[in-house]
């Protein structure tokens, strides 16, 4: 026999709601499969970078970062330092990182470990 509150759930799903009504456990059991799904995605996305040798980030700077976005460069920068390459193409200058980020600390941990280990090639002259 089933609780009281399992059959009060089942007469008013199937009584009130024609069996169109979902209930909130069914509700709450989907959301945390897919949020499992994501965490599950996100972290073979990182293992999948953090076996890359060669890490390109192309047009880097054009746009402005959240917070969260900048912690996560950091984590993937810090990382890497040491262990494999990143090269960072873009058309601004270094001291225009701290326009980008706008986090000083953030900032200044993400140059440390790129500039200073680093080979810079700056090119002058026309684009595309």
């Amino acid at each position: 026999m089933p609780k009281h509150s399992e059959l009060s759930c089942c007469h008013f799903r199937s009584e009130r709601c024609f069996g169109s009504c979902i209930l909130v456990t069914e509700v709450l059991d989907g959301v945390m499969d897919i949020t499992t799904n994501i965490v599950d995605i996100l972290l073979k996305f990182f293992d999948k970078l953090a076996k890359t040798k060669l890490l390109i980030l192309d047009d880097f700077g054009l746009s402005h970062h959240d917070k969260q976005q900048q912690l996560d460069l950091m984590d993937i920068v810090e990382d890497r330092h040491g262990r494999s390459s990143v090269i960072i193409a873009n058309q601004l200058p270094i001291t225009d990182c701290y326009n980008i980020f706008g986090d000083r600390g953030i900032t200044d941990a993400i140059l440390y470990r790129l500039v200073h280990t680093s080979y810079r090639i700056e090119l002058d002259g026309y684009t595309l």
